[in-house]
């Protein structure tokens, strides 16, 4: 026997038509039986009517049909062939065969009308058993109690409906679970933040303080501190526009604006971003690759991203060492390397390089933490890809890949 679950509305219409069938079965039979009743009794009276006219030949057809249509007070005895004209057949060899057939079609007859509201009883009983078990569920839903397990192999609707269900509750886990993730992000997200402001805002707070008490302090002194205050004033807008950067980000409130430029240039312009600090370093930049290459891409978004990525070689690398920036396109995508070769980065932290605000432990203490998330949220919102090889002491490499769409 097979796995098949009828829907209620399938089993009523399934007993429905049964019962219609084998009434209807019953009736054609009833139906067949009395027309041979009929065609018997014809065939009797034919052959009563035909002794009649041979033996009373005066006998005239009207007054045969008055007697045929019960008219008249023509009678005659029955009781000495042992005939009780209320009760009896006349053809007494045809009674007892019709009766036990009329016996036996009201009796199946009720038999059937019993048997298909049982079952019309039986499903529906199991309908709402089902039904209420369908609602307990439900409710057990509506207190965030997502552990339940209702999921079918079987077929028909009942059993769609709670695969249905089943779905709908592995989703509201899901979401109930990323809600939860969502939460402990923010709360991290918002204890950075207030560690990353907290440093500049005292530093701040200390330097106006000596300002205002010192009243004979140095004006070379006091330009320095002016000079403190602007750094860090510079540092707490750097992270509020960061922040507020990968805000839209997550909002989706960003359209990138593509148009089709020279990688080169695009290189080229991300590298004079951060050409100040390369200089304070001595560090130097080279490009590698074809002229003839093209980019479509939103393209000061990607020079933020890049310049982000190059920031962060740069802080990683040693004086008058060197920065090397590659690209080769080919049918598929188009891949840029940019490649350092100072102190790397260890196994332990590599998975996290691109996690807001994580600082590894050679981050400059000037950064925030996020320029690498950024550029990572930058490449994949043009339909790209990000990936990082590391070596403590022989450098890093950031591996980008923008495919063609």
């Amino acid at each position: 026997m097979n796995n098949r679950c009828f829907s209620t509305k399938h089993t009523v219409g399934i007993a429905t038509f049964f019962f219609l069938f084998m009434m209807i079965c019953f009736f054609t039979v009833f139906y067949f039986y009395h027309q041979k009743q009929v065609a018997t009794s014809n065939q009797v009276l034919s052959g009563i009517l035909g002794k009649l006219e041979e033996k009373y030949p005066e006998l005239t057809k009207e007054e045969i049909i008055e007697v045929l249509n019960g008219n008249g007070n023509f009678s005659y005895d029955l009781s000495e062939f042992g005939i009780d004209i209320q009760k009896d057949a006349f053809i007494l060899q045809e009674e007892d065969n019709f009766s036990f057939y009329v016996k036996v079609f009201f009796s199946v007859s009720f038999c059937l009308l019993v048997l298909y509201f049982f079952l019309l009883f039986f499903f529906y009983s199991r309908y709402q058993k089902n039904m209420r078990k369908l609602i307990s569920y439900m409710e057990s839903l509506q207190q965030k109690n997502y552990d339940l397990k209702i999921q079918e192999n079987k077929e028909g609707v009942y059993s769609i409906l709670k695969n249905e269900i089943y779905k709908t509750t592995v989703m509201l886990q899901e979401m109930a679970e990323e809600s939860k993730q969502d939460k402990w992000r923010l709360k991290n997200s918002l204890s950075d933040i207030s560690h990353q402001l907290k440093t500049p805002l005292t530093s701040i707070s200390i330097l106006l303080d000596n300002l205002l008490e010192g009243r004979e302090m140095s004006e070379k002194k006091r330009l320095e501190f002016l000079r403190f205050i602007k750094r860090d004033i510079f540092h707490i807008q750097e992270l509020v526009q960061s922040i507020l950067t990968l805000s839209r980000f997550d909002a989706d409130a960003i359209t990138f604006s593509k148009s089709t430029t020279s990688v080169n240039d695009l290189l080229v312009q991300a590298i004079e971003k951060v050409s100040t600090l390369a200089d304070l370093k001595s560090i130097t930049i080279s490009i590698i690759g074809s002229k003839d290459a093209i980019i479509n891409c939103d393209v000061t978004w990607q020079i933020e991203a890049i310049s982000n990525i190059l920031k962060n070689c740069l802080e990683h690398s040693l004086e008058e060492s060197e920065i090397h920036v590659s690209y080769d396109d080919n049918p598929c995508f188009l891949k840029i390397t940019i490649q350092d070769f100072g102190c790397g980065i260890s196994k332990e932290e590599l998975p996290h390089i691109f996690d807001r605000f994580y600082q590894g432990r050679n981050t400059s203490k000037e950064g925030v933490g996020i320029g690498l998330a950024l550029a990572k949220s930058i490449i994949e919102h043009d339909q790209g890809i990000i990936r990082v090889t590391s070596e403590i002491n022989h450098g890093t490499t950031f591996t980008i890949l923008y495919f063609y769409e």
